[in-house]
């Protein structure tokens, strides 16, 4: 498998896809001017499809700027920049606007959602994975990571992680190799008027919950 990254820090960690690496016995990094470099799996968010890699005795790279993505419109110009189709030469640059904010788009069996996502209509292709998504300042406003076509492959919509999310969980990922989330510790639904009457309800609407676990904070 092979996807497309983001040089974080000059120290060389590394952001891509968690599917680009994933289940991976071993991670080499190739860098734009072609120094290959053996890279560690610092950590990983499989729920928003990020990844963290490491290499060491790097010199001479330089960290990416990181924009921010709050600040984004429909409208605005982007540039998708990766690996597309895992073709061999320079990484290829496609540019579109930015079609939509706050996305969410199911992934892998469908259970999980990648909540909060950009949509472009530059084209991502296979390899784009993990390549950064800028804007025509030259700063990182998403991480491509996935495509949505009607029949599947590489025609389709294109969705990236915005990029104020994934610095907060790429912070917590090489602060602790791992996110770190809070809980609650109740699963529940929203109460409509059907469940407020099978429930003999004084209340129509609200949060209805159903459970509460164990040795959490809301027991």
């Amino acid at each position: 498998t092979s996807g497309s990254g983001v040089i974080y820090t000059v120290d060389g960690y590394i952001i891509t896809n968690n599917h680009v690496i994933e289940d991976a016995t071993a991670v080499q990094v190739t860098l734009f001017d072609d120094r290959t470099f053996e890279a560690t799996i610092v950590g990983t968010d499989p729920a928003n499809d990020l990844a963290v890699l490491k290499i060491s005795e790097v010199e001479n790279i330089k960290a990416a700027i990181i924009g921010d993505s709050n600040n984004i419109r429909p409208g605005e110009f982007v540039i998708a920049i990766g690996n597309a189709l895992s073709i061999p030469g320079s990484p290829t640059v496609t540019v579109g606007v930015v079609s939509a904010v706050g996305r969410f788009l199911p992934v892998g069996d469908g259970q999980t959602v990648i909540t909060d996502l950009i949509q472009t209509d530059a084209v991502i292709n296979l390899g784009n994975s993990g390549g950064p998504l800028i804007n025509l300042s030259g700063e990182i406003i998403g991480i491509n990571t996935a495509i949505l076509g009607a029949s599947g492959g590489n025609v389709g919509i294109g969705f990236a992680i915005p990029s104020t999310m994934m610095k907060n969980l790429v912070d917590q990922i090489i602060e602790h190799g791992e996110v770190r989330r809070g809980s609650l510790g109740i699963s529940g639904r929203p109460l409509d008027a059907g469940l407020a009457k099978a429930q003999k309800l004084d209340v129509k609407q609200g949060a209805y919950v159903m459970q509460v676990m164990d040795d959490t904070a809301a027991s």
